[in-house]
């Protein structure tokens, strides 16, 4: 009877963690299949090789299209309210992606202040007299400022 159920347990595990085919693909598989398309768009997209895409959510709706939000990175640093969507069908056919790209940015992604200074600032700007409820989290990000040009 244990062989019997191990036999079956075994089966069903092999039938759930099989290899990925192209009608059933993982969340792994989208993920790097979106990565790979979204990268050899940048161009189209108005980006070139400095930026990158990192994952940040996956999700299906009721008719079986999967949407996956991507962070724009430059030189892997996140870029503040940069991000893409890509879209495919139940059918697995791409669809275009929902774009809110920062395009044209060229800066000096070293760091200014240290962790310790950055925190200093931070600190005397909200005048705090108490110290932080939880450690906060410190991330260099580069932060688009646009401009009106008439």
């Amino acid at each position: 009877m244990n062989y019997i159920h191990f036999a079956l347990t075994l089966a069903v595990s092999f039938l759930i963690a099989s290899p990925s085919s192209a009608a059933n693909p993982t969340s792994a598989d989208l993920t790097l299949q979106s990565q790979q398309r979204l990268t050899g768009m940048r161009e189209a997209l108005g980006l070139d090789e400095n930026h990158s895409f990192q994952m940040q959510s996956l999700a299906q709706d009721a008719r079986g299209q999967m949407h996956m939000r991507f962070r724009q990175l430059y030189h892997g640093i996140r870029i503040w309210g940069g991000e893409v969507i890509t879209h495919t069908q139940a059918d697995g056919k791409e669809l275009p992606p929902t774009s809110a790209l920062m395009q044209d940015i060229k800066v000096d992604i070293e760091p200014k202040l240290s962790t310790a200074d950055a925190l200093a600032v931070v600190k005397t700007d909200l005048a705090s007299r108490v110290d932080f409820a939880y450690k906060p989290v410190i991330e260099l990000v580069v932060y688009p400022k646009k401009r009106t040009v008439y």
